[in-house]
């Protein structure tokens, strides 16, 4: 009877984390040192320096009492903050980075080929769905219509 137990308590945990984990897959990708990370998963803010590198800064805010603390990480082109070891936002504004081989300079072409356009904000500014995500991307285009900004809000 314990064995019963204990394998059913073994495959609800195998279920829940399997729902916890999403099938969504945004690779967030340092372009000169190639390390990669997937912002659609859950991942402690000290592990995202241990593989992206030290940020420029780094703050930690406590806006309530009972919620986790937001974390705002700052590097050279990329602003993420993340709350309860979830991203919320990311924002590139150089090349030094990329999002699933979308980066600054990318024809907006390519971005309308790959994602589903949810709406246009402005002239320039676009919303895409992410899939098996509730986030979605978002880029400012420039007058010949190529990414000047991009990022993606969960």
């Amino acid at each position: 009877m314990k064995k019963i137990y204990f394998l059913f308590t073994l495959l609800t945990l195998m279920i829940n984390s399997g729902i916890a984990q999403t099938n969504c897959v945004l690779q967030l990708t340092n372009i000169k040192t190639g390390k990669k990370i997937n912002i659609c998963t859950k991942i402690d803010p000290d592990k995202v320096e241990a593989i992206l590198g030290k940020a420029i800064t780094l703050d930690k805010e406590i806006q309530e009492k009972n919620e986790p603390p937001v974390f705002s990480f700052t590097y050279d082109g990329l602003t993420m903050i993340m709350q309860d070891n979830q991203f919320k936002n990311v924002t590139i504004t150089n090349k030094k980075w990329k999002l699933n081989n979308i980066t600054i300079g990318t024809l907006f072409e390519e971005v309308e080929a790959k994602y589903e356009q949810i709406k246009k904000i402005y002239f320039a500014d676009y919303k895409f769905k992410i899939k098996d995500s509730n986030g979605f991307l978002f880029i400012d285009v420039d007058n010949l219509k190529n990414v000047k900004r991009l990022g993606v809000e969960f």
